[in-house]
């Protein structure tokens, strides 16, 4: 019993430790601003974490023709509804209007809106911006502007609350959509999270290549940038079902603990399931929720079940180094061969975008938390399993396996 306890204890300790969560990020997601005729019931969209203040925040209207400010308009007591959406409007006119503010109705183009939070000194920080055409004097987001749209329509955000620090990448022309999801072409097919998960006998996505909206949130499980510097890199679980969440090129930080609504395609890396791009988008809709227990199996069955367990949290418990790589060095990364008393090695992965590298090897036995992974470039894809510690809160030296199933139970029975 006290091999168990000693385990159950330390990945309680572990999840507890230094995985932090922040509030999640704010975006521009529409702007209305000009109207056929006389401009009324203009408005600009922010999306963000239901029930988020933005005290401190404003919306400022930066002017093409010598890129300076033309208009702040402060944010102060207003707060982002439950379903996301915060619609500031023009007018009483324009439908699901949150707020209403008369300097929602920006100047035509080209010409930028950004939102700002009030930092230290009184100083400004750009949180996100969308340019509308073209001028040299404004400072766009990747250097590239989005269309300066026709009379009577928007420019949104495509796919739906999608930012990638690119206007040219993440920005259309739409038909006004207020509190609700953007209206942009090829939109994503609705589908739950298990089944755009969903495997064929080979262990190959039954939806590959697919464009999906996953209907119910899911739980990031690492913080962002710990497996993939400048990258996003997370392992998401809706409490049954896991994936990773991955694409170079789009930005917005993540942290574990944050419940976010997805969208993007169904892809493949060496076995592993990803959602990503083209057409990744992310909305943190709360931070900091508790994590779900790892749980706690052997290396036998991580090696024989892995796909139950791929991008899950997961936890071994007497592990020995049996053969692989070195414990790496500083700026290294490293598949280290563990086994348990099982006697089946599995691959602990050490990425060295973690703390892990460059710290001693562990005292043997040891635990391990961590995501589980896969690195299988042959079909069918049902080898090759690992697990990715996140930091070194993730490893302990000195725990030893747990009881066999059966003896625990009986102790269960004894000393409950």
């Amino acid at each position: 019993m006290r091999a168990r306890t000693i385990c159950s204890m330390w990945v309680a300790v572990a999840l507890l430790a230094g995985f932090a969560s922040a509030q999640g990020q704010l975006v521009i997601n529409e702007i209305y601003y000009d109207g056929p005729g006389t401009d009324a019931g203009m408005f600009t969209e922010i999306l963000g974490p239901p029930g988020a203040s933005l005290d401190g925040y404003a919306l400022v209207g930066v002017n093409g023709s010598d890129g300076a400010d033309y208009r702040t308009v402060l944010l102060d007591g207003m707060v982002i509804p439950e379903d996301g959406y915060l619609v500031i409007a023009q007018d009483a006119t324009c439908p699901n209007a949150d707020y209403i503010n008369t300097g929602m109705d920006w100047q035509n183009g080209p010409d930028e809106v950004e939102i700002r939070f009030e930092s230290e000194f009184d100083q400004f920080e750009v949180i996100d911006g969308i340019c509308y055409g073209f001028a040299g004097l404004l400072n766009c987001e990747g250097g590239t502007n989005g269309p300066d749209v026709a009379s009577g329509n928007s420019i949104s955000r495509c796919p739906n609350g999608r930012d990638t620090d690119n206007n040219a990448d993440d920005t259309l022309e739409t038909l006004p959509t207020p509190g609700a999801a953007n209206d942009c072409p090829g939109g994503p097919v609705e589908m739950s999270f298990c089944e755009a998960v969903r495997l064929n006998d080979s262990g190959y996505p039954a939806h590959f290549g697919e464009f999906v909206h996953i209907t119910e949130p899911l739980l990031v499980l690492n913080d962002d940038g710990v497996f993939t510097n400048g990258s996003i890199d997370c392992g998401v679980t809706d409490g049954e079902c896991c994936a990773n969440v991955f694409d170079f090129d789009y930005n917005p930080m993540l942290m574990a603990g944050d419940e976010i609504d997805l969208t993007g395609t169904v892809t493949f890396y060496n076995g592993k399931l990803e959602i990503g791009g083209p057409g990744i988008a992310t909305l943190v809709l709360s931070s900091g929720n508790p994590l779900p227990e790892p749980q706690l199996i052997t290396t036998e069955e991580l090696a024989v079940n892995g796909e139950s367990y791929e991008s899950c949290l997961i936890s071994l418990c007497g592990l020995t180094i049996v053969g692989g790589d070195e414990w790496p060095v500083e700026g290294s990364n490293a598949n280290v061969l563990v086994a348990d008393e099982s006697g089946v090695p599995i691959t602990l992965r050490v990425d060295r975008d973690t703390d892990i590298d460059g710290t001693p090897p562990p005292d043997q036995p040891f635990a391990c938390v961590g995501l589980g992974g896969q690195y299988d470039n042959a079909s069918p894809y049902f080898d090759n399993y690992q697990i990715l510690p996140r930091g070194t809160e993730d490893i302990a030296g000195g725990i030893p396996s747990p009881a066999h199933e059966g003896s625990w139970g009986e102790l269960k029975t004894l000393f409950k």
